[in-house]
């Protein structure tokens, strides 16, 4: 058994051992202020696969084991999307600070009940919105807020990939369990760092369009990548793989388009945030690069730099905020915005219509 000292690193359960898990547990072994001490998955391949990364850990194949601990300090959800409401809700009511994946949940309505429990509760629930930890998007936050853009007026999003559905036929691509396709999943990510490094613009209103095209018939859909593989044909696709669409604001107008497959041997990924005195350039995931202007020329700068590992710090802030009771900039609060903005693009896809906020 484990120690339970506060003086000791903030003991995790891992609810969830599937690839976003075994993400998990490494970030959190490389942050020294917590620590996985337990481990659960329907499949014991995938809890086994997770003590080869941290050790000697608890195993189980129950979630609600993990939640009877008294040694768990906090849990996370490594879940499929639809689960993600239910086990949270559950996990803060056995005691248990929470760090959720993205998305918060598969509906608004879910993500503002998780919020209110979490307060309810007084227990911490963090969403694993990674990108507000990872330095190139502080950065630019930091540049942003000093008016070094001047008013930014534009943002585009473009997140596109050429035949790359995940997980065809699994819960990736059943909209029951999903809660949508290349929205919920990539869209989520790309809309959260923009609203970060904004302060979390008023939206006005949303229109956008979902596409499921390619993957009608799962067998008949070539694809180049497959994360979360090999496809399995006895299941789903009912969710869209492409998706573009307008966000109006008080602040920046913001366009998006974005594809897990399209029939266009293209990729981007990337951030444009558009001002009157310059402009950034985001690579998802990567560095940026300024445009601006003195009084002589123009120029290009873009900055050489070694980024740290944003999951560890995302792990390595949560672990803090559990220990100092301090604000967490991926608080579900600070998250629900996002989780709006994403409901309103899927009602908007269904009606055909702009939806005001």
């Amino acid at each position: 058994m484990y120690s339970t000292n506060m003086n000791d690193p903030v003991s995790i359960g891992l609810i969830g051992c599937g690839t976003i898990g075994r993400v998990h547990a490494a970030s959190i072994a490389k942050a020294a202020n917590c620590r996985v001490v337990s481990a659960c998955d329907i499949e014991p391949s995938a809890v086994a696969r997770v003590s080869e990364i941290v050790g000697d850990v608890v195993m189980t194949s129950e979630y609600r084991d993990v939640l009877a601990d008294p040694g768990v300090t906090a849990v996370t959800v490594g879940l499929p999307n639809n689960l993600h409401a239910s086990v949270t809700i559950e996990a803060l009511r056995a005691g248990k600070h929470v760090f959720c994946e993205k998305p918060i949940a598969t509906t608004f309505d879910d993500a503002v009940e998780m919020a209110r429990v979490a307060k309810e509760t007084g227990k911490r629930l963090v969403i694993g919105v990674v990108n507000r930890f990872a330095d190139s998007v502080n950065q630019i936050k930091t540049i942003v807020a000093r008016g070094d853009l001047g008013e930014v007026y534009q943002i585009n999003i473009k997140f596109k990939a050429y035949r790359s559905i995940p997980g065809l036929g699994s819960w990736f691509t059943d909209k029951s369990r999903s809660g949508g396709g290349v929205m919920i999943d990539w869209g989520v990510h790309y809309l959260d760092l923009v609203f970060y490094i904004l302060d979390t613009p008023t939206v006005r209103s949303v229109s956008g369009k979902g596409f499921g095209r390619l993957a009608r018939d799962l067998s008949s859909y070539k694809f180049l990548d497959m994360w979360a593989g090999p496809p399995d044909f006895s299941g789903v696709c009912d969710v869209e793989e492409y998706a573009s669409g307008v966000i109006r604001t008080d602040g920046p107008f913001i366009n998006f388009e974005g594809a897990w497959a399209h029939n266009i041997n293209e990729r981007a990924a990337y951030v444009d945030f558009i001002g009157d005195k310059g402009g950034i350039r985001l690579q998802y995931g990567g560095g940026f690069t300024v445009y601006g202007q003195t009084e002589d020329f123009l120029y290009e700068m873009k900055p050489v730099k070694k980024d740290s590992d944003f999951y560890v710090n995302e792990f390595r802030e949560f672990a803090d905020s559990i220990a100092g009771g301090k604000p967490n900039r991926a608080d579900i609060e600070r998250v629900l915005p996002v989780q709006k903005v994403l409901s309103m693009f899927y009602e908007s896809s269904d009606a055909d219509r702009e939806i005001l906020a």
